[in-house]
């Protein structure tokens, strides 16, 4: 099979433009694979309706990942994000950095906090303030 020949057939351009990317013979064995799929609903419409994230999600993982390791190797927030600049030309916030870099560190304090319910929680902020206790 020939790019022409999927072009004949009424593939759309997209697809067209994924098979000369891999290559017919990878295209074709991704097209067969997703045929097989049976949770795609493709008896209801003679078609294959596959869903993929945006590209961008991958590239936010990826960037994510770098800043995790960077946490993890005791790098500040403000050293991570020039790294990011000058390093991968990612233009980032620092609060965004924080945020991410935060994450490094929730498991840790969800599992202490783990035995008290939200409501506990502002249940025992509130007999704090009222009892004159300060948290």
């Amino acid at each position: 099979m020939i790019h022409s020949e999927l072009a004949a057939m009424g593939v759309s351009w997209t697809w067209q433009k994924v098979a000369v990317a891999i290559g017919i013979e990878a295209f074709l064995k991704l097209w067969q694979i997703l045929d097989q799929s049976h949770d795609q609903g493709a008896e209801l419409n003679s078609s294959i309706r596959v869903t993929v994230p945006r590209y961008e999600r991958f590239l936010r993982y990826q960037r994510n990942q770098v800043i995790k390791s960077l946490v993890n190797q005791g790098q500040s927030p403000v050293v991570i994000q020039q790294y990011l600049k000058a390093e991968m030309g990612i233009h980032i916030s620092l609060r965004t950095v924080q945020r991410v870099a935060r994450r490094c560190y929730e498991p840790a304090a969800k599992q202490e906090s783990s035995h008290l319910s939200q409501g506990q929680h502002r249940q025992a902020g509130r007999e704090r303030a009222s009892s004159g206790v300060s948290a």
